[in-house]
């Protein structure tokens, strides 16, 4: 562990179990053990963020410092205070930067052994600000620029390796971005811990360091506990991204994977147009229009997998996306029960470019609008795995073909052995269910 003495593994392992944090000891460290561009990178840092940040980047260091919780009375430093403020015996990111995966490496980061953990962190920070450039979009009359992988996200997944990593082994943290791809993989040594799971990050809320991850949200660097990966899936989600992939490798390890480039305007559109303007930043609002622009409809038993939560959570947090509109209407149509596809509105406004739309549907979305027959075979059969029938005219209502042409579809995969008649042949309430065997 970086500034404190480690009494072991097994011993750090006690001492987490019993509930204590070696992050929040004291130590026999001053301000004058800090190191030399500590005051200053933390006076960045703090620029920019919070009105309350941007107070107390004025402050003489002392107060700073006591403000910050990592000065205590007697004039020494917390043990993450000396963590995070005082030099570094080693470098603690490493980052590659390749032109494809797998091929040339076009840059890598220095040593910065010596530095403060917050200096190496103002570095990377700045390394990958140059990295993710940004793309410029017309918006009217204007262009406006957009990052490749949106930037809270970038920092939210730099942010969470630092605060919730295992600080006992001396290993790095292990970033690498990919040019052509705009992909960024950040690795943090440990493993998950207290009980989160790679299918529980979104809903789950608990910090290895207690002490560190205060810090960070004193200086304004993360918010409350939790929520910086909500932001990463929302910001992500937003611009028509792929869902962040965020994992345990062996080792353990945590590996956080972003893949940006373009955003959609298919998907820019349709989020611009929700209204309340607050429910854009609702990170259900997000993934809920995620899943019917991927599916072709939602559930709340295929939106509870999304957002990682149980099955009242997704009643709730359906409701909340079928109460927002766009354009004057309602969000999403309610197709029968609890099925609902988006609301003519919706499809206007993601299908009136048609550029954009083929866009949008090479990256996975939108498939499902006047699909081929390999769009429409997966649409039933999703459809199907989720309600356990389909009619020609919820079909019809989620592809926008037409009651003859839904019907059609619905014959030949028939034919295929894909689906069979259900109980009812004839008339309105006539379906197909999955075929047997």
């Amino acid at each position: 562990m970086l500034g404190i003495q480690p009494g072991g593994e097994a011993r750090e392992d006690r001492r987490r179990r019993q509930g204590t944090d070696p992050l929040a000891a004291a130590t026999q460290r001053t301000l004058e053990d800090l190191s030399d561009g500590a005051l200053s990178a933390v006076r960045r840092l703090l620029r920019g963020t919070t009105e309350a940040a941007g107070e107390l980047r004025e402050l003489p260091a002392r107060e700073l410092f006591t403000r910050l919780g990592v000065l205590l009375p007697d004039g020494h430093l917390t043990a993450a205070g000396v963590h995070l403020f005082c030099p570094a015996p080693r470098s603690v990111f490493e980052l590659a930067v390749l032109d494809v995966l797998g091929g040339d490496v076009l840059g890598t980061s220095p040593d910065m052994s010596g530095l403060s953990l917050i200096e190496q962190l103002v570095e990377m920070e700045a390394r990958l600000d140059t990295l993710d450039r940004s793309i410029l979009l017309q918006a009217g009359l204007k262009l406006d620029p957009v990052r490749q992988i949106p930037w809270p996200a970038v920092r939210e997944s730099l942010l969470n390796a630092v605060v919730h990593r295992d600080w006992l082994p001396p290993e790095p943290i292990h970033l690498t971005w990919v040019e052509a791809d705009a992909s960024l993989d950040v690795v943090s040594p440990g493993g998950f811990a207290g009980g989160v799971t790679s299918g529980s990050v979104l809903s789950s809320r608990y910090s290895r360091n207690p002490a560190l991850a205060d810090l960070a949200r004193a200086l304004g660097l993360v918010e409350r506990q939790g929520v910086g990966v909500d932001r990463m899936y929302r910001e992500m989600v937003s611009l028509g991204h792929r869902t962040p992939v965020i994992r345990e490798d062996p080792g353990p390890k945590v590996r956080t994977r972003l893949v940006g480039g373009p955003p959609l305007p298919a998907v820019l559109t349709v989020m611009a147009g929700i209204d309340p303007p607050l429910r854009r930043r609702d990170v259900r609002v997000a993934l809920g229009v995620h899943a019917m622009l991927r599916d072709g409809f939602v559930t709340a038993a295929t939106l509870g997998p999304l957002l990682q939560v149980p099955l009242p959570e997704a009643e709730e947090a359906l409701d909340v996306v079928a109460g927002c509109t766009v354009d004057g209407e309602e969000l999403l149509r309610r197709l029968s029960g609890d099925v609902w596809t988006a609301a003519r509105s919706v499809l206007h406004r993601a299908t009136a470019d048609q550029r954009a739309l083929r866009r949008a549907q090479r990256r996975g979305l939108l498939t499902w609008y006047r699909p081929d027959a390999a769009a429409a075979r997966s649409l039933v059969r999703n459809y199907l795995a989720a309600t356990g029938r389909i009619s020609s005219g919820e079909l019809a209502e989620i592809t926008c073909l037409t009651g003859q042409g839904a019907l059609a579809m619905l014959t030949r995969l028939e034919a295929e052995g894909l689906v069979a008649r259900g109980n009812v042949t004839r008339g309105r309430h006539a379906h197909f269910v999955p075929a047997q065997g």
